[in-house]
């Protein structure tokens, strides 16, 4: 009766599921009696298999076991043995039902790992539990221990919201799609509402007053900043004055602008459309250089990584050959100097939305920094008011434009991770202070809120370890990361270089189906820092290169060739293996090759905390 149900429920079961769920009722149905033996009053009790957490693709634990104040969630698999995979699976699907289950609120969920392949195994600690089939029963007494309260009911349970955090892609889709997005718990404790309303606040303020506006929201890497700008870009609000200003005309409500060549092909790639998100770099080429005279049809402009804009000799280099026929005096100018004249130009207000991360700066020209944004309001013929988080209050101290500080513009929590708020300080302490104790720390308190990072001198191993933790799940994204400088892989029939990355269709690289060949789940190809900045993946194999070693003091960057363009080649070294190690929402694998120059560096990482093993190919 039970596996007819489950067919009925799924029917595209492969033979090998079906296998797996008899094995798994015949264990239940011997244990169960054992628990009712034991513990008569867990007859109240109830169990659901197979559900399918909404908005998550087809991820399925096996079994919920809801008791008195306490949930055992089971996951059951055939080998006599724990796998890491195994028991990052079971813990992360605790820890979501945890986080975005109403039901789940206030009440203790324990993951549970069953191995059918084993005899009289039981192994505990307050984070997993590991038992064979055969001890599965004892263990849900003992666990039913702590049970306070009245039986949870099925059906209320099962009616509850189940809300996850979307990935940047997905919450993209919802606002494109106009769709609510699900502030959940996490997000709404970050403070991303509370930014979002106050950015729409004094955009209402600049419209009602005549103003303009520099307003800076600053955020860890992960925190939502790029997901605060599309949500203010893309507002009923912004649309009424899009619908005021052009007498209803179509296109976007704001200009959400970026810099972010592969950002901007996931998006268009991901929501076909070529107005949701736009190039910086055209916009400057058009507004600001070719036709410097031209109005841009919209009053709220919003500039993903703002700290990153380009300095006056980047300009030059670049727009030099895009923009032809440019004066040289407009060539002279940086990025954000050229913006503020454009927003200057708009009649009555307008306002600037600068998104500011920290430590992301790895192209050429780019290590100027916030103050060029102090310089270009300087230089501005319009009154500014600027607003920030006190962070940034004194790049504005002695400026003519007012300074206004709110707590709300800077996003201190990560959201990429889940629990994990401190991998961006696992990746301070590791790359910039070189401090490997305090990174072991914080790794260890990453790994308890099921954020693992793994070291792997073996590519192959750390492939099954990925491909084995997402088997059945295929929203999750994975995939190999490099840096740019990297040749060290190429052995492994992975090119990281220019000339090899420039032929990866980026957008279908992250949003293809996992079968398909262009797609990053394929572990067949390897993008850089410079691919994969502002985008996020459920887990990546970072393959660590010969440009970022540790040596006796700390990092080593590796010497050559330089363009003139770089001032410091040790900052844009740390920041590209930055943007590479915080990619992750599930975890992260480092790839470090099995040759003799890397072993400093693979000690070094160990020690900084990470987990040297993953388990070998079956």
């Amino acid at each position: 009766m039970i596996l007819g149900a489950l067919l009925r429920s799924i029917p595209d079961a492969s033979l090998e599921q079906q296998r797996a769920w008899g094995d798994s009722v015949r264990i239940l149905r011997e244990e169960g009696a054992k628990v009712l033996r034991l513990r008569p009053s867990s007859a109240d009790h109830g169990a659901v298999m197979e559900y399918e957490l909404p908005r998550e693709g087809g991820r399925r634990p096996d079994v919920i076991v809801l008791q008195n104040g306490v949930i055992a969630v089971l996951e059951f698999k055939t080998h006599g043995r724990p796998h890491r995979a195994d028991v990052d699976q079971v813990r992360a699907y605790a820890r979501d039902l945890a986080q975005y289950h109403s039901e789940c609120r206030d009440v203790a969920v324990v993951p549970i790992l069953v191995l059918g392949g084993a005899r009289n195994l039981r192994l505990s600690n307050d984070q997993l539990h590991v038992v064979s089939g055969d001890r599965l029963g004892e263990l849900l007494v003992e666990v039913g221990r702590s049970e306070v309260g009245t039986p949870i009911d099925i059906a209320k349970w099962l009616g509850g919201e189940y809300l996850p955090l979307p990935t940047l892609v997905i919450a993209a889709r919802m606002l494109f799609e106009k769709l609510p997005l699900p502030f959940i718990r996490r997000a709404r404790s970050a403070g991303v509402p509370d930014t979002v309303a106050l950015c729409l606040g004094l955009a209402r303020q600049a419209h009602e007053q005549g103003r303009r506006s520099l307003v800076l929201v600053t955020g860890v890497p992960g925190a939502g900043k790029t997901l605060v700008g599309l949500q203010v870009a893309h507002s009923a609000e912004m649309e009424a004055y899009r619908r005021e200003h052009r007498k209803g005309r179509g296109g976007a409500p704001a200009t959400f602008l970026s810099g972010n060549g592969p950002l901007i092909q996931v998006l268009q790639d991901a929501l076909h459309s070529r107005t949701f998100v736009q190039d910086m770099h055209r916009y400057i080429r058009d507004y600001g250089l070719k036709n410097p005279d031209r109005i841009p049809p919209d009053h709220l402009i919003v500039f993903d990584e703002a700290q990153r804009a380009w300095d006056a000799a980047k300009v030059e280099d670049w727009y030099s050959r895009k923009a032809l026929g440019t004066s040289e005096e407009a060539l002279r100018k940086s990025e954000p100097q050229l913006l503020v004249e454009v927003a200057d130009r708009l009649p009555n207000w307008a306002m600037v939305l600068g998104l500011v991360g920290g430590g992301q700066e790895i192209h050429t020209g780019e290590e100027g920094g916030m103050n060029l944004w102090v310089d270009a309001l300087e230089r501005s013929a319009q009154d500014w008011s600027v607003h920030g988080p006190a962070s940034l209050g004194e790049l504005f101290r002695g400026s003519r434009h007012a300074f206004t500080e709110h707590a709300e513009l800077d996003l201190d929590t990560t959201l990429r991770a889940h629990t994990a708020e401190d991998l961006h300080l696992w990746a301070r302490l590791l790359l910039d202070e070189a401090d490997l104790d305090g990174a072991a720390e914080v790794a260890a308190k990453l790994a308890r809120q099921v954020f693992p990072i793994y070291v792997s001198r073996d590519l192959e191993r750390a492939r099954h370890y990925v491909r084995s933790r997402f088997a059945g799940e295929p929203l999750r994204r994975y995939g190999i990361l490099a840096s740019s400088k990297c040749t060290a892989l190429l052995k492994y029939g992975l090119d990281p270089t220019f000339q090899a990355t420039r032929r990866i269709p980026v957008g279908l690289w992250f949003n293809a189906e996992p079968s398909d060949h262009r797609s990053c789940c394929q572990l067949t190809s390897a993008v850089t820092e410079f691919q994969a900045q502002g985008l996020e993946l459920d887990l990546p194999i970072v393959g660590w290169g010969e440009d970022f070693l540790w040596g006796r003091n700390g990092w080593l960057i590796k010497s050559g060739r330089r363009s003139r363009l770089v001032h410091d080649p040790m900052r844009l070294r740390r920041n590209a293996y930055r943007v590479l190690v915080t990619r992750g929402r599930e975890g992260l694998v480092l790839f470090v090759p099995p040759e003799s120059r890397f072993d400093s560096t693979y000690q070094a990482l160990v020690q900084s905390g990470g987990i040297a093993t993953v388990d070998p190919p079956s």
